[in-house]
């Protein structure tokens, strides 16, 4: 991703992104040497991939929304 964020934006750079590179590392890794919806533009869907999304059974959250960054 730091490559491809780097390149020069001749049109003829591509990079294949996930949910994992694209929505979740900028929250868990948030300096990043690149920002997602600034530096990479979308060209098309190419799948879509259920996920599932676990925590320890002692962690209060009683849904996805329960946390620091939810307002």
């Amino acid at each position: 991703m730091i490559e491809v964020s780097k390149a020069t934006p001749d049109g003829h750079t591509i990079i294949l992104g996930h949910v994992g590179s694209l929505a979740v590392n900028p929250y868990i890794f948030p300096n990043q040497p690149f920002d997602v919806n600034r530096d990479f533009m979308p060209v098309t869907l190419l799948a879509k991939v259920p996920n599932l999304f676990v925590i320890h059974a002692d962690v209060p959250a009683k849904n996805f929304l329960a946390g620091p960054w939810s307002t």
